[in-house]
């Protein structure tokens, strides 16, 4: 039986768990959507400032503990054509379970997402003090 003094680590292990671990395939998606889906479904990420600049046009959304950051590139109609979550060495594992769990393992630090009769590839990189993942598409259809 749960007792009252255990609810708030129940209440925390289930958020954990039933939460993503925020790397979501956001391309090809529109704007609207993405913020829609973030503010749902990544508890503890905060939207920063919108980003312009003569380039790209991209939303930005960082953890209050500072360990992860997600940018989202937008074209100019409002729709995703990459994401990079650059994020703590300290969440690695939790994150690399999250890649095998969700996406098919190519080796190598390169995953595959087919969705839509589009082809994504994801790759992790070691950046020395951190990791970063990013989503693209391939341009392939199957």
């Amino acid at each position: 039986m749960l007792k009252f003094r255990n609810i708030p680590l129940f209440t925390a292990l289930f958020t954990l768990v039933c939460s993503p671990a925020a790397a979501q395939n956001f391309v090809d998606m529109k704007e609207t959507a993405i913020v829609r889906i973030v503010e749902r479904d990544y508890a503890g990420f905060i939207r920063q400032k919108e980003i312009l600049n003569d380039n790209h046009s991209y939303l930005k959304y960082e953890t209050g503990d500072g360990l992860q950051t997600l940018l989202i590139f937008l074209d100019q109609k409002g729709v995703c054509t990459e994401v990079r979550l650059s994020f703590d060495k300290s969440v690695y594992v939790e994150k690399l379970g999250m890649l095998n769990k969700m996406y098919s393992n190519s080796g190598n630090g390169l995953w595959t997402d087919k969705r839509g009769g589009k082809e994504y590839i994801i790759t992790l990189a070691d950046e020395n003090w951190y990791y970063t993942l990013k989503f693209k598409g391939t341009g392939n259809s199957f």
